[in-house]
């Protein structure tokens, strides 16, 4: 009797009456499959996934013009590829983008709280889709919207809004004040902050060079 190894390297007995049927990885061996491109019949495992006879086949067939109907704009498009026809619905990354935007972006979203939220910065925003200085989730913020609803316009986007009391939230029309540039918006805080005649919110006065008599 002949003694051999199997496939885990293991020493085993009667290696001879192990073989086909009898092995114990035994999968079921060759059988006879059909090619889906030329019908040809050909021999394959019984576990392997082959679907096709030959290289030239299998090419043939991926590179095959499926068509299909956009699930977005309901457009006929051409599929390339019939592996991926289950997984494709869209004719175009626009087409999918947009679909996206209805599932996740607005009321159709998993985190809609009424269109009106408050940003970290202290700032409240609102839902305005239709808005055409909206970010990028279609909010704007709603002391830009007060403003504009008070001169009957849209505000450029170098235009800048101004909360005269400071209180970021309070919103009303009497503690707005509207800047035409973000350059006058940040000069009118440096005088708030720097009055004329101090440095760094010190006056001068109380800072002296010690090698001069004059204020520095």
């Amino acid at each position: 009797m002949k003694v051999g190894r199997n496939k885990q390297g293991r020493f085993i007995k009667g290696y001879e009456q192990c073989k086909g049927e009898n092995h114990p990885n035994w999968k079921g061996g060759k059988v006879i499959k059909k090619c889906l491109k030329c019908g040809k019949e050909f021999k394959s495992k019984l576990h392997a996934k082959r679907k096709y006879c030959s290289l030239q086949c299998f090419n043939i067939a991926r590179t095959l013009n499926l068509t299909k109907i956009c699930t977005g704009c309901k457009k006929i498009f051409k599929v390339n590829s019939n592996f991926r026809l289950k997984e494709v619905k869209f004719c175009s990354c626009k087409c999918a983008g947009e679909s996206l935007k209805k599932r996740y972006i607005g009321s159709g979203g998993p985190c809609w709280k009424g269109g009106v939220y408050t940003s970290t910065s202290g700032y409240i925003r609102i839902y305005s889709p239709n808005h055409p200085h909206k970010d990028i989730k279609g909010y704007v913020l709603r002391s830009r919207l007060v403003m504009e609803k008070h001169l009957g316009r849209f505000l450029n986007p170098i235009e800048e809004i101004h909360h005269i009391n400071g209180i970021r939230n309070d919103d009303r029309i009497e503690n707005l004040k509207l800047f035409d540039t973000g350059n006058e918006h940040d000069s009118f805080h440096s005088k708030l902050n720097f009055p004329k005649g101090s440095i760094f919110g010190i006056n001068k006065k109380l800072i002296t060079c010690p090698n001069s008599p004059t204020t520095v």
